[in-house]
This record gives structure tokens, sequence and C-alpha cells, in this order.
């Protein structure tokens, strides 16, 4: 009765997460952390600022999602337990041959195309960060903007200009194809990219037994 009029039974998991995520990390995750276990999900895709909401308002049960010192998560720790998944980076990437050598991070005169994200997505505003602390300014033109870094992801693969994509949107055989425009300044190495690490964060106290079991099974296959 309680599912058909939309609460989740007992052994439902109401998750919060990224769309990058949920196509590439979470389906290996679930499997991990359900194995063995009558658990069901329901999977809420969004930007971080909304899954915090989702969370704090007791509508999901965990949250997965990405997080950097520079823009930190503000969740009482005494009320959230939270772990660290894995460590991340995000960086300009463009397909191999689409910037001549010498050409990042462009010039008046020789403009870079740049694949963006909104300045109100956490993204956004880390690469903005990057860019401002960055040694060389950098000479851009917007040539599309997403707050999803698959379709930048596939933009960059076409060819259409320099996309930040975090590593675990990147897929076999994407180093074929794409290149780190950080390899085309080598003395400032690492210069535009920015560390990232995804974080699972649970209310700790909404106590459900179907919730401490995933979590501990979460916290079983920390790295």
């Amino acid at each position: 009765r309680g599912e058909l009029q939309g609460r989740p039974g007992p052994d439902r998991i109401r998750i919060a997460l990224p769309y990058a995520l949920a196509t590439g990390e979470f389906p290996a995750w679930w499997a991990a952390w359900s194995a063995g276990d009558a658990l069901s999900c329901e999977v809420l895709l969004g930007n971080v600022h909304d899954m915090v909401s989702l969370l704090a308002a007791g509508t999901v049960d965990l949250l997965v999602c990405f997080h950097s010192a520079q823009q930190p998560i503000l969740l009482d720790p005494a009320r959230y337990d939270r772990a660290t998944l894995r460590a991340d980076r995000l960086r300009p990437m463009a397909a191999r041959g689409l910037l001549p050598p010498g050409a990042w991070p462009g010039r008046p005169g020789a403009r870079i195309p740049v694949l963006a994200y909104p300045p109100t997505v956490l993204f956004g505003r880390l690469v903005a960060l990057a860019i401002e602390a960055a040694p060389a300014p950098l000479h851009a033109d917007v040539r599309a903007e997403c707050d999803m870094a698959d379709v930048l992801r596939g933009l960059a693969l076409a060819g259409q200009g320099v996309a930040w994509l975090p590593d675990c949107a990147l897929r076999p055989g994407d180093e074929d194809v794409l290149e780190p425009m950080d390899a085309q300044a080598p003395v400032d190495a690492g210069a535009w990219s920015v560390n990232v690490a995804t974080i699972a964060v649970r209310d700790r106290t909404a106590r459900r037994p179907s919730l401490d079991r995933l979590w501990d099974r979460l916290a079983a296959t920390l790295p």
C-alpha cells in the first residue's frame, strides 16, 4: 500500500546523484553495495545544490556527488556521515590535432574554442576558479554550454572544442582521441586542472536497517 501511494518500501534506497556518475560508476557500485541483499533503488538525477536539498529534506536516503575543497558541501558533520568513494580530476581535454602545438591557452588573435558548464553548476564554478588561478590568461570563445559532462565529452570527441572533463566521464578508448591541454604546457602541468572527489553522504539520524546495511557495504568497498 505504501509503494502504491508513492512511499518507498523498507528495502528501497532512494539515491541522488549526477548524470555523469549514474552512467559511469554507479552501476558497478550498486552491484557491490546490494550484493546478497534484496535491496532496490530509486535514482534521482540533478545538480549538487538540488541534491543536497533533497537529502536535507529527507526526500532521498543517500547522496553520491562530486566534492571539492574549493566549493565544499556545507552539511553538519555531527548529523551527516560522509565517505570518499574515489579521487578524481577535472581537466581540460580536446580532440588530438584540434589545436596546433603551443596554441594553448590561446592569444588575442587566436582564441581557443571552449565547451563550457553554466556558472550555476559545481563544475562551472570549479572551472572558473581554475582559469582564474592559472599561470596565464585563457583567450577563449564558448562554442557550446551544457551542465552535463557526457554531452561536453561527446562534443570534445567530435572536435568541437576544449572541455573540462572528470576522469570518471571518460570511456575506454577516449585516450586515443582526447589529449589533456596540460600536456601542451609541461612547465605548468596540472595548473589548469582541479582535484575533485566523489563522496557518499547519508543522514545519520535517518535510521533504517536497509540503509545501515548498504552503508556498511559501501564502507567496506572504499579504496
